[in-house]
């Protein structure tokens, strides 16, 4: 993992040849750890999971907060902190798609990194708070999450400012609404004494912390069922077009007539598209 220097490199730091190579013992020459430096960050940049299921619309939400997110000073390690955002918060109702939108913003500068200079070249890095219970460390979960071991005597909070000292590295931290105190301890740590840590949260609340930007995730483009619009343009819309696409995979053979696409409007008017989605199988069953 990227987090490690070369002349750590473990099995634990490199799963996916586990067995094969150990600096430790000796089997990488000294001129040779450099190659595997760079293969190491390229096979561990970012943790992200692949997503079961395709992304419709939201193209402004992913332009705006990938913006916000790679601003030209939002970090500058040799001239210390700057004033642009290095907290984003996805704030919204449960079912809005916070967790969603803030992964396609994580994969897009994923991609960006593939193709142009590096704007976090130690990496991109996925961390869920979900099944963290109120009495659970956070810190202790991204320190699992990168992969980083504990240090005898060390609180995990110091640890993970120790490592991440010098990282350019975005943090995408979902789940933290119940949790908001924890966070708002640990992310101030880690922004006042990382200057290259960038964290996009996610959050029913908005952690309410100095130099937070909350960006709230607004409703997909729904349609008025009263509205007599064409079926062509009825179809264009992107909370219709998400409709259809998952209504798709329960039945292949769905599609979207003139017979039900008043219901397939009304249902899509609900904010939560968890309900909606729900609804959306009864339907096509």
């Amino acid at each position: 993992m990227i987090l490690y220097s070369s002349t750590n490199i473990t099995e634990s730091a490199c799963p996916a040849t586990s067995g094969s190579f150990s600096a430790g013992d000796g089997w990488i020459d000294a001129e040779e750890d450099w190659v595997w430096t760079i293969i190491l960050h390229i096979m561990f940049s970012n943790n992200l999971p692949l997503q079961l299921t395709s992304f419709i619309g939201r193209e402004r939400e992913i332009a705006w907060v990938k913006r916000l997110l790679t601003s030209s000073d939002s970090f500058a390690p040799e001239h210390g902190p700057s004033s642009s955002p290095r907290l984003v918060t996805l704030t919204g109702t449960g079912g809005t798609g916070k967790t969603r939108l803030a992964m396609e913003v994580a994969q897009a500068l994923q991609d960006s990194e593939d193709t142009s200079e590096s704007i976090f070249p130690d990496g991109i890095w996925f961390i869920t708070l979900a099944a963290l219970a109120p009495s659970g460390s956070v810190a202790q979960a991204l320190m699992t999450a990168l992969d980083l071991r504990e240090v005898p005597g060390q609180p995990p909070a110091e640890t993970l400012v120790d490592r991440l000292r010098t990282k350019r590295i975005l943090l995408l931290i979902d789940n933290c609404e119940h949790l908001i105190f924890q966070c708002v301890q640990l992310f101030e740590a880690l922004l006042q004494a990382c200057p290259g840590v960038v964290i996009l949260a996610t959050s029913r609340a908005a952690l309410n912390m100095l130099g937070e930007v909350i960006y709230p995730v607004p409703p997909m483009d729904i349609v008025n069922p009263d509205e007599q619009l064409p079926l062509t343009n009825l179809v264009q819309c992107k909370s219709v077009r998400l409709f259809n696409d998952r209504a798709i995979r329960v039945h292949p053979h769905f599609a979207i007539t003139d017979q039900n696409v008043r219901a397939v409007t009304q249902i899509t008017r609900y904010s939560s598209f968890v309900l909606g989605h729900l609804i959306c199988i009864i339907v096509v069953m």
